[in-house]
């Protein structure tokens, strides 16, 4: 294992910059509903990226040397169940805002849901050890 941030740093920059062709749409309520669908996948994509470059001291409240000691398999294990928390979000928040959209919700409702079912993820996520 090596040390790094380069890549959370470009999973950043790549999830800024995909914010760029939501400027040339005038309806707020799609530009809300794009952008919290949007930032549900990048998460998930970053949970990818985690496990794929063994990289899980990026998640909260892993320290490096911890992460080293456990083991690679551990380590696979630990993201898998990360990954697979934010991904069965996503893929639950997309059906949602698409029927929220397609049932002309109002789109307040896509935020409250979007925000409370995100952080019950993470919450979710506390249970899940390194050991």
């Amino acid at each position: 294992m090596k040390k790094s941030y380069k890549g959370l740093v470009l999973w950043l920059i790549i999830y800024l910059m995909g914010f760029v062709p939501m400027f040339g749409i005038d309806d707020g309520a799609v530009v809300t509903r794009l952008t919290l669908w949007y930032t549900s996948v990048m998460i998930t994509a970053l949970m990818v990226i985690i496990r794929n470059t063994d990289s899980i001291y990026w998640i909260n409240g892993v320290y490096f040397e911890d992460a080293e000691k456990a083991g690679y398999e551990k380590r696979m294990e630990f993201a898998q169940r990360h990954l697979d928390k934010f991904k069965k979000h996503t893929v639950l928040y997309t059906f949602f805002t698409f029927a929220s959209y397609f049932l002309g919700w109002g789109f307040w409702i896509d935020i409250v849901v979007f925000c409370v079912s995100l952080i019950v993820t993470a919450i979710s996520t506390i249970n899940i050890k390194l050991e």
